[in-house]
């Protein structure tokens, strides 16, 4: 079954302006912005100070034993301000941010608005119905070009231009902070006015619908509009931080809603931004395919203000490849015995199986892999690390463990070669150096003994029985389109890039890695022999003779390789040459 924010993603991209959004409180109080009914309660207790009384923690009861009433915003506004002048002074300071709380980044447009207002702005959206007093939306709106028609009243409901001709339209229908016929009682929450709710009515009737941040719980005459529409034309869909109420259950079931999990507002709007603006510049219909993966993130990469959507765009996606790598619960022991066709193939299936599944995410590490600044690259290796550590298999098959390894080392080399390709060499020694696998014995161990192409499970594979290095081949295979395809390199630029790293790869593993035995060894790689007829183009040749020329100035020892010095890394190149010529010529 589709996943239904993908279902929501493509109907915004593929049909502009068919759905509405429906925001709640949730939204706003990011921002720091109060309840209608926080407001209320907040007016009483100034109330009860200006006549030398304590109200409590009920103000509404003292309220209601003193006056003899209900509480409501009007009556308590004619109270404590009995002009306009004196009405929008008092209601400025809980919606409109002090400098401390500006320096705080409260009261002023949160992610979740400022997406919205992307969507508006791209024509995605064109009609918002929200419960809200304040004007962060409209503000957020205007920051993207867009003027609002805001409708805040009947009366402005009355004289409103046709829903179907407004570029955006924002329906307060509880009203607006500087307006005094703001609703917030039961009393006043229980109707609207026909024409507001005539205009509601269309909305739910001629609009999907996007509900964030609004339960149902309280405003009574809205959730009546939602229940007095028998049909609508376009589908709806609920967001959901927690289990849900018996109001907000009802609703949903009611208008056949589909359920979207989410953490929190901001995070579910900038990647409901990111994905669908990045469908429609792909001109595409599915958001789950690389292209459009890959143009969603490299948005956020270049922009450092949006450090925590990448995070959180990563870490979703690394999250799904993780669910789905322990959903495909492979057998620990089976097949047992004889290495034949049968076992062959069972190797080739769940290789298979793990290269389908990291697809997309081995083109977003490579797009981070060539962008992403020095300080990014921790995130890189938290993702490598959890990938690696999913499916633990305790098995007596030894290939079955090692091949578990199998989707975070095409993660670990599709970063990697990019990193190479951008000559990121700091970041390409942070890597080396602070990846750390959990091992299926519960172990730590240095990233570069776990992920590496030495693996004993590739030479199972079938029809490589001929084959140097069996599983480098494969992974150059594998990576080589994906990472041409969302980085724009040539074959012959990729191999060389590949080439490259793995040939970095084996330097540092000698350089810091002793054998049982003591003698020397490396996992190899393509770079070993795909040079072999013609030595002098070797990378073993190559990069002694531009060390030397370059000495200190040669990128990777400035990155600080081979501890900076020319000498440790040329005895560690003889040490890998020498490697090579035993097993490979």
């Amino acid at each position: 079954m589709i996943d239904p924010f993908v279902s929501l993603v493509i109907s915004m991209a593929s049909s502009k302006g068919t759905y509405a959004l429906l925001v709640g409180s949730g939204i706003s109080r990011s921002a720091g912005i109060p309840t209608g009914w926080e407001i209320v309660e907040d007016l009483i207790r100034k109330i009860a100070i200006a006549n030398g009384e304590d109200c409590g923690i009920e103000p509404v009861e003292w309220y209601s034993q003193k006056f003899g009433n209900s509480p409501s915003y009007s009556s308590l506004l004619e109270i404590l301000a009995k002009t306009p002048a004196q009405r929008n002074q008092l209601l400025r300071s809980y919606f409109e941010p002090s400098l401390t709380e500006k320096e705080q980044g409260l009261k002023v447009p949160s992610a979740a608005h400022k997406a919205i207002a992307k969507l508006v702005a791209q024509g995605f959206l064109r009609i918002i119905i929200t419960t809200n007093f304040d004007r962060l939306l409209e503000k957020a709106i205007e920051e993207e070009g867009v003027t609002p028609f805001v409708i805040s009243n009947h009366h402005a409901a009355m004289g409103a231009i046709p829903i179907s001709h407004g570029q955006c339209i924002v329906i307060k229908v509880n009203g607006d902070y500087l307006e005094s016929s703001m609703k917030n009682t039961i009393g006043e929450l229980t109707d609207y006015e026909k024409p507001m709710k005539a205009l509601i009515d269309r909305v739910f009737d001629e609009f999907g619908l996007v509900v964030c941040g609004w339960s149902g719980e309280w405003d009574i005459a809205l959730k009546k509009r939602l229940e007095s529409c028998k049909s609508y034309r376009f589908p709806t869909f609920w967001t959901l931080r927690e289990s849900v109420s018996g109001v907000t259950t009802e609703l949903i079931k009611f208008r056949r809603a589909d359920l979207i999990k989410i953490n929190d507002a901001d995070q579910f709007f900038v990647e409901l931004e990111t994905k669908t603006s990045a469908i429609n510049e792909q001109n595409m219909v599915h958001p789950a395919t690389v292209e459009v993966a890959v143009a969603a993130l490299k948005k956020l990469v270049v922009d450092n203000s949006k450090r925590v959507q990448l995070h959180d765009f990563l870490m979703k996606e690394a999250g799904y490849l993780c669910e789905k790598i322990i959903s495909n619960k492979f057998s620990p022991d089976s097949p047992q015995g004889t290495i034949d066709g049968k076992f062959r193939s069972e190797i080739l299936r769940r290789t298979e199986i793990y290269e389908q599944l990291t697809e997309v995410l081995i083109s977003e590490m490579a797009v981070c892999g060539y962008w992403c600044e020095r300080d990014q690259v921790t995130l890189l290796r938290e993702i490598i690390e959890l990938v690696a550590a999913q499916e633990f298999l305790r098995s007596t098959v030894s290939c079955w463990v090692e091949l578990r390894y199998y989707p975070a080392i095409l993660l670990f080399y599709s970063a990697g070669v990019l990193m190479i390709a951008n000559e990121k060499f700091e970041s390409l020694l942070y890597l080396f150096s602070n990846l750390e696998i959990n091992t299926h014995d519960m172990k730590k161990e240095k990233g570069l003994k776990i992920l590496n192409p030495g693996k004993d499970f590739s030479g199972l594979l079938p029809g490589v029985e001929r084959k140097f290095t069996p599983l480098s081949e494969r992974i150059n295979e594998v990576l080589k389109k994906p990472i041409m395809k969302s980085v724009l390199l040539n074959e012959n630029k990729f191999d060389s890039y590949f080439d490259k790293f793995e040939y970095f790869l084996n330097l540092v593993f000698l350089n810091e890695y002793e054998t049982a035995t003591g003698r020397p060894w490396a996992p190899l790689g393509m770079f070993a022999w795909r040079e072999r007829y013609d030595l002098n183009q070797s990378l073993v040749e190559k990069m002694p003779a531009e060390a030397k020329r370059m000495q200190n100035d040669w990128p990777p020892l400035k990155a600080g390789f081979f501890g900076g010095s020319v000498s440790n890394f040329l005895e560690t190149n003889e040490k890998l040459k020498t490697i090579i010529g035993a097993r490979i010529h």
